[in-house]
């Protein structure tokens, strides 16, 4: 576990000697205090990115549970295979709530090599392309990687404050209210 002591030290490192770095939690939980750890990072000047988010407990019972990293001004990358469904269709689900209602900032791979797990990037790019639209596409899997490794701004749109059950911009329920029902039905 890496701590900003860590990165103080060059045991680990930011994104391509910017000021983004990579965090990733246990697949089990998200461990009690992140906030904190977070906290520290932001302090020390850092934008932390959640790794799969989609793929935490937590998150798939109820998104609502990034808010307070969101707040903080962490940034959400998911993994291709959850667009795709390789990690099972309630990480899919959860991954498609996420990019619906704004809260993904890009697209990585996660692939750990090209024969196991190769990477089906253009795959989810398609499949995002389709479901929402080509730019959304082109932000999460282009122009904010290419904004993160240039140590510039992200486009860090906020979560649209309506969304309904086909994951489209509604009139009358907020995005988390949303995100809760949705996540408590199974829609």
């Amino acid at each position: 576990e890496y701590s900003c002591q860590s990165l103080k030290e060059g045991l680990a490192h930011p994104i391509s000697d910017s000021n983004y770095v990579l965090v990733e939690f246990s697949m089990l939980a998200i461990p009690e205090g992140a906030e904190n750890y977070i906290d520290g990072l932001r302090h020390k000047g850092y934008t932390p990115i959640i790794a799969h988010p989609e793929r935490y407990p937590e998150v798939q019972e109820d998104p609502w549970n990034l808010r307070p990293f969101l707040q903080q001004g962490c940034l959400l990358q998911l993994n291709s295979h959850s667009i795709t469904g390789l990690f099972g269709r309630k990480v899919q689900k959860t991954a498609t709530q996420l990019i619906n209602s704004q809260m993904a900032h890009l697209v990585a791979s996660d692939s750990h090599s090209s024969r196991n797990r190769a990477p089906r990037m253009k795959e989810a790019f398609h499949q995002i392309s389709k479901q929402t639209n080509r730019q959304t596409a082109q932000k999460l899997f282009m122009n904010n990687p290419k904004a993160i490794i240039n140590n510039q701004p992200v486009n860090n749109s906020s979560p649209v404050e309506n969304i309904n059950s086909a994951g489209n911009a509604a009139e009358t329920e907020g995005v988390w209210t949303q995100i809760r029902r949705l996540a408590s039905t199974g829609s």
